[in-house]
């Protein structure tokens, strides 16, 4: 796709399922522990037409260097495909559900 935006060239055209939009976005990562209230932990912004799933692998990482890697990760279907799966239980150790 070609950019949009004179302004800023990163922004662009995207559709998922019903729902249109221009510009990015935003995958936050947030703790889920029943004995405390819930905190984002990271925050990743990428253009609007990368497919979530090549953020996984970068969130991972970012959240090693923070020793903030959960052991289970609950990530939606998009997030989701056999390599992700393999690369993040061999690489990182953790399990995506």
């Amino acid at each position: 796709m070609s950019p949009i935006a004179p302004y800023d060239p990163d922004v662009h055209y995207a559709r998922k399922r019903a729902t249109t939009w221009i510009g990015y976005k935003v995958h936050l990562t947030e703790t889920c522990d029943d004995a405390k209230p819930p905190l984002i932990v990271h925050v990743a912004t990428t253009p609007a037409p990368i497919v979530d799933r090549a953020v996984l692998d970068p969130l991972h990482a970012a959240l090693a260097t923070k020793d903030l890697l959960p052991s289970r990760h609950l990530v939606d279907a998009a997030y989701i495909d056999a390599d992700g799966l393999v690369a993040a239980a061999r690489d990182h150790h953790v399990v995506l559900i």
